[in-house]
């Protein structure tokens, strides 16, 4: 087990209440808020990145508090999913509109995803009771174990350009704020270029978000990721790119066992525990 491994899993040892969690923290101020203070604080911005430990009950359900708080709004309002690659966009239009049961899309879930599909439960039937879209925003696995292993040089330099990646080499503080920079360990893994992979990851993302931010006029979107992702110098950063919006990031305190250091306003703007 690489040294990477070990702050990913005490992750899910230390985040692992099933509750929704009462306290957030503002990074600018370093204030206590409650849940209703902060959704008072986010509900008129475009975009809200709530990172998640995949599977942990306690971040689904502040996903869902945050999705319930803007569609109450009234508004517009889309799901942006980070645990379906794009090309299985139909299963979730499918779920969405009432043509696939419960049982036959949580065995597709548990199957392509990899994880229960008990905890995110709730979510999927509330985007199904309000007929609110979700959308695919992850990249083909198989292209991410490629890059992994043989570098970035096995994707296309248009679809790069396309997409706004930049490699690991060209953002020192991306690789060093992950963990990223011990490229020695990755070498013994077998996965030699898991940084350019999980940056390619990002920044196909990002182009989604800003496609859907194209294609749904004024709408809000909630994008549910993995907390490394939704740090502000991962998926939110690359999103400027494509789009001059507002966005926010709501992430566990847990994210300090990755980035070795108490998270500040240059990784999320919440941070709850």
């Amino acid at each position: 087990m690489t040294k990477r491994l070990v702050p990913l899993l005490l992750l899910f040892a230390l985040t692992g209440c099933s509750t929704l969690p009462k306290n957030y923290i503002a990074t600018d101020s370093r204030a206590v808020v409650n849940l209703e203070e902060m959704l008072g604080q986010i509900e008129d911005t475009r975009v809200v990145f709530t990172g998640e430990l995949h599977g942990d009950r306690a971040s689904h359900y502040v996903q869902l508090e945050v999705i319930k708080h803007l569609h109450k709004k009234g508004g517009k309002l889309v799901i942006a999913i980070e645990v379906f690659p794009s090309a299985m966009q139909d299963v979730l239009d499918r779920w969405v509109s009432g043509n696939i049961g419960k049982d036959d899309f949580a065995a597709i879930f548990q199957r392509n995803v990899n994880l229960p599909f008990s905890p995110y439960e709730e979510i999927f039937e509330f985007a199904r009771t309000t007929d609110t879209p979700i959308i695919a925003i992850d990249v083909e696995r198989s292209l991410v174990s490629d890059v992994s292993k043989n570098g970035i040089k096995t994707v296309p330099a248009d679809f790069l350009q396309r997409i706004g990646f930049s490699a690991c080499s060209e953002n020192p503080e991306y690789a060093e704020v992950l963990g990223f920079f011990r490229e020695r360990e990755y070498h013994q893994s077998g996965m030699p270029y898991l940084c350019d992979a999980q940056r390619l990851r990002d920044a196909v993302m990002a182009f989604n978000i800003a496609n859907i931010l194209k294609s749904r006029g004024p709408a809000a979107v909630v994008v549910l990721t993995g907390i490394v992702h939704a740090t502000k110098v991962a998926v939110p950063g690359l999103l400027l790119k494509h789009a001059n919006v507002s966005y926010k990031v709501i992430i566990p305190h847990s994210i300090k066992y990755v980035i070795k250091r108490s998270p500040g306003p240059d990784v999320a703007d919440y941070i709850w525990y």
